[in-house]
């Protein structure tokens, strides 16, 4: 294999990882945004409900669902914390630009380009499947660059919308859910 064709392999993994990476800032960014919103939902929710349910009623199944609810609450944000998705889609962001960097260096050598590559790589966290599937679907320059490396396929849509349905459809539906159950309590007591 010649020089220029190793180097081409090489700036299209380059090229391919970093926009990868950029997929991954874009999902955690998604991740810490409906974490933080979800948890001030169902904390305004909660508040709302004591003051509504709390002062009306002495049912003790209200009470403990209120209770339990706040515990909830507390160790779903504790955990949340724990993720550091800001962190880690910071951290994406710096691995993205750092490999553009040698990725638009034309006067890199092949063998400082490939060392300084895998440097990077193990410097920042990886990017998972899901970001190479939005890759795949999203930008049309993919294939070109990339060939067979990156598809569009029933497979990565069925991908992108589990991943849509488990980051926003199923937390709202948790929380409907909640909220309609603290009425049906409330109004059959």
């Amino acid at each position: 294999m010649s020089s220029d064709t190793k180097l081409k392999n090489l700036n299209n993994n380059i090229w391919l990882t970093y926009k990868a990476r950029i997929y991954a800032e874009k999902r955690y960014k998604s991740y810490n945004n409906s974490a933080h919103l979800y948890t001030a939902l169902i904390s305004f929710s909660l508040i709302a409900a004591s003051l509504l349910f709390g002062q009306t009623t002495s049912n003790t199944l209200v009470n403990s669902i209120l209770v339990s609810g706040s515990v909830l609450i507390l160790a779903i944000s504790l955990i949340t914390f724990g993720f550091h998705f800001g962190e880690t889609a910071v951290m994406h962001r710096e691995c993205y630009l750092s490999l553009q960097e040698i990725y638009n260096d034309e006067n890199m050598e092949l063998s400082d380009k490939k060392d300084r590559y895998i440097s990077i790589l193990k410097s920042y966290p990886n990017h998972s499947d899901i970001d190479f599937h939005r890759l795949g679907i999203s930008d049309p320059n993919a294939k070109r660059n990339c060939g067979e490396l990156v598809r569009k396929t029933p497979w990565s849509y069925f991908v992108i919308f589990a991943h849509w349905l488990t980051v926003w459809v199923f937390p709202a539906f948790l929380y409907t859910f909640a909220v309609c159950l603290l009425v049906i309590i409330q109004s059959t007591s």
